[in-house]
């Protein structure tokens, strides 16, 4: 599951992971989040913890994934 663009389902932890790309202005790209603490894709929590939160953008122009790993800490 992807999102398009930079509006997401929780834009805490996407805003997050677009700084982590450095690219706000890159509107030719696919955003999502995977919580693999839950393993669910692009869903905040339903309990405050310690989470392991991968970021992913695909750029459709470049045809580049790249993949970042954080804890997130929600409470």
């Amino acid at each position: 599951m992807w999102i398009y663009v930079v509006i997401g389902v929780f834009i805490i932890i996407l805003v997050y992971a677009v700084i982590l790309f450095n690219s706000f202005s890159s509107v030719d790209a696919y955003y999502s989040i995977y919580d693999k603490t839950i393993g669910q894709y692009n869903n905040l929590p339903a309990e405050a913890g310690d989470y392991e939160i991968y970021a992913l953008k695909y750029d459709i122009s470049d045809k580049h994934l790249e993949i970042h790993k954080f804890k997130y800490s929600y409470k």
